[in-house]
């Protein structure tokens, strides 16, 4: 049995197979967005705090130290590396797992570091970067001293530590 839809059935058709098509990519791009290797994954990072220092740790087997910049601009330290196969391109992969290409990491810092003093190594693979906390930020005991001298009382206040209402300015002419 044959039906014609005619031509508001043919619009509606052609829109609604426009419409799953447009979905269908979308989902396409998605699941293509979440097997793909993201920065973080193909840099992957521990970051922890070790006394009067931040330390990031980030693996990058297989980089090149001359491809490895650190940069620091105000409060942002931006990691950037570029990994490449190290094979002629005209092979045939079998198979391919290891990300190629330039990865960033950027790791926004508080305002009590020392930027200056920040600091980066490249050992067997393995970025570590070094972030001091500036000194006035560090952890310090402070002394308590035992005075003689009873402290002197602020304005308001009772020897108790009660505050008294405040006195009423007296206007003279």
């Amino acid at each position: 049995m044959t039906s014609t839809l005619g031509p508001i059935g043919n619009s509606v058709t052609a829109a609604l197979g426009e419409t799953l098509t447009g979905a269908i990519k979308g989902v396409n791009r998605v699941i293509g967005d979440l097997t793909a290797p993201s920065h973080s994954a193909a840099l992957p990072m521990d970051l922890y705090r070790y006394g009067d220092r931040f330390v990031a740790r980030i693996e990058m087997p297989g980089v090149r130290r001359d491809s490895i910049d650190v940069d620091v601009e105000d409060r942002t330290v931006r990691i950037r590396a570029e990994r490449i196969s190290g094979v002629d391109e005209d092979v045939d992969w079998m198979q391919v797992e290891r990300p190629r290409g330039v990865f960033t990491r950027t790791l926004t810092l508080g305002n009590r570091i020392a930027p200056a003093l920040i600091s980066a190594d490249y050992v067997d693979g393995v970025l570590v970067v070094t972030i001091p906390l500036a000194p006035d930020a560090r952890a310090r005991k402070v002394a308590v001293d035992r005075s003689d001298q009873a402290a002197p009382t602020p304005p308001g206040v009772t020897s108790s530590g009660v505050t008294s209402p405040d006195p009423v300015p007296s206007v003279t002419d």
